[in-house]
């Protein structure tokens, strides 16, 4: 026995938690990055010259170390949002919730970071925070794969997009169709049946114009091209905030160095993988 679901109210829920998830996040982000500038101290100088310049050197590096970590954060968080609709869920909320909560810490550690940035169990701390908001993001794009292949309620709402379009190519109403939608209707009342949604789903999409037709696997590309573009950020960006923090005790310097090289290289990965999709798009 199959239980009822309401399709639409589901899909209002997830549409406005994803909305109100994003607003929130960004400002979250944007508070913290703020509060992290406004933790680098500029009293007890008398006067601003090089000698001064280089005692400001270490925490302008440790908030620049900061800066990039939360903005690799928030750029693999955007990527994911604004790819793939099925992040809404309540297990999506509670991520974002612990996620956010690390990020307002983040401020604490680096004004601690900058003062005490040779301390080692102070840069365990440091590196273990964003290691777990790392951690949090691979959830992300673990739970975006998972809905994006698995999620019946995506699929009944493709079903129901390309009901619209197709009525848009007609002009005269198709008795077809019109099986399909009552078929569509029957899914959404018994949404747990994965076998009736996914086959309604498949029968319809091969009756639809090939242009549709391909429409829809692009937008496929699309997703998995976003997925692979946000998991080598991450792992670069991981790479990038561990590597600073370890040499940053031995010469600043060298932080910037590795901070060049991560950024050419998520520039050229994010190069490799839109070449690779767009060469897979047009096969």
């Amino acid at each position: 026995m199959f239980r009822l679901y309401n399709f639409n109210d589901f899909k209002l829920i997830t549409e406005n938690n994803h909305k109100r998830i994003t607003t929130l996040f960004d400002a979250i982000i944007a508070i913290a990055m703020t509060m992290m500038a406004l933790a680098i101290s500029v009293t007890g100088y008398q006067t601003f010259d090089i000698q001064t310049l280089l005692m400001l050197f270490d925490k302008i590096t440790v908030y620049l170390i900061s800066f990039i970590a939360l903005a690799s954060i928030w750029g693999i968080h955007t990527i994911l949002y604004s790819s793939f609709m099925t992040l809404g869920s309540l297990g999506s909320i509670l991520m974002n919730i612990v996620l956010m909560f690390l990020i307002t810490i983040f401020p604490i550690l680096t004004k601690l970071m900058s003062e005490f940035h040779q301390n080692i169990m102070l840069q365990y701390i440091y590196v273990g925070c964003f290691l777990i908001m790392e951690l949090i993001m691979g959830l992300f794009l673990l739970l975006a794969k998972r809905q994006t292949i698995n999620s019946r309620k995506m699929q009944l709402e493709k079903v129901r997009y390309f009901i619209e379009l197709k009525n848009s190519f007609q002009k005269e109403p198709s008795t077809d169709l019109d099986i399909i939608h009552n078929k569509l209707i029957l899914a959404e009342k018994y949404f747990f049946n994965k076998e009736l949604s996914n086959s309604l789903f498949q029968e319809l999409l091969l009756t639809l114009p090939e242009q549709i037709q391909k429409q829809y696997h692009q937008q496929k590309l699309h997703n998995r091209m976003a997925y692979s573009k946000a998991l080598s950020f991450l792992i670069t960006m991981f790479f990038v905030v561990t590597t600073s923090v370890a040499i940053l005790i031995k010469n600043p310097l060298w932080c910037y160095f590795i901070i060049l090289i991560g950024g050419l290289s998520s520039i050229l990965s994010n190069i490799l993988i839109s070449q690779y999709y767009k060469k897979k798009g047009s096969m």
